[in-house]
C-alpha cells in the first residue's frame, strides 16, 4: 500500500509542477500580447501559446479535485499481460477478489490466512491505483497539450518561411 501511495503523491507532485509552471507561462505569455513592444507574429504565436498553457493548467488543475471515481475523465486501463501487483496501473485493472487471489498466490499463502482487514487493504490499495493512474493520465493530457503549444513555432516557422518563399517566386519581391 505504502508504494501505491508514493505513486499517488508523486503524479501529484508532477500535477502541482505543470500547474506552477504553465501557470507562470500564461501569465508571461498575457503580457508578452498586451505589451505595445511585441510584433503582429509574435503576438499571434503567444495567443495561440496562451490557449494551450490554459488548456493544459485546466487540466493539471482538475486532478487536484477530491474525486474518488475518474472514470468520466480518464477510461478505465485495459488490462495489463504482467501481473504486477506492485504496479499502480496494473492494480488499477483488478477487482478486491482478483487482488486477494494474486496476493494468496504471490505470498505463497493459504485462503484461510487472509483476513478481513487483508480485503480492506485491498480495496484501499485498489482506490489509490485508480486514483494514480487518473492522475498520470491527466498529467499526461496537459504535457501533450503544453508541448504542442510549445512547438507551435516549430511547426510555423518552416510552413511561413515556404509560404513566404512561394509568394517572392511569384510576386517577384
Amino acid at each position: 500500500m505504502e508504494s501505491v501511495n508514493d505513486w499517488l503523491k508523486f503524479a501529484e507532485a508532477k500535477n502541482a509542477v505543470v500547474v506552477a509552471a504553465s501557470g507562470f507561462a500564461l501569465w508571461a505569455s498575457v503580457r508578452l500580447i498586451l505589451s505595445n513592444e511585441t510584433g503582429c507574429y509574435a503576438s499571434a504565436y503567444f495567443a495561440i501559446l496562451s490557449v494551450f498553457l490554459l488548456g493544459g493548467f485546466v487540466t493539471a488543475l482538475l486532478s487536484f479535485l477530491p474525486i474518488l471515481n475518474y472514470r468520466w475523465i480518464v477510461p478505465a486501463p485495459s488490462r495489463l499481460a504482467n501481473g504486477n501487483l506492485l504496479y499502480f496501473g496494473y492494480l488499477a485493472t483488478l477487482s478486491k477478489k482478483q487482488v486477494l487471489e494474486a496476493y494468496i498466490k504471490a505470498t505463497e499463502s493459504k485462503e484461510s490466512d487472509v483476513k478481513e482487514i487483508d480485503g480492506m487493504y485491498a480495496e484501499q490499495i485498489i482506490i489509490n491505483s485508480r486514483i494514480a493512474f487518473a492522475k498520470y493520465g491527466m498529467f499526461e493530457f496537459a504535457i501533450k497539450v503544453l508541448l504542442f503549444g510549445i512547438l507551435t513555432p516549430v511547426i510555423a516557422v518552416p510552413v511561413f518561411y515556404f509560404s513566404r518563399k512561394k509568394r517572392v517566386s511569384i510576386d517577384g519581391f
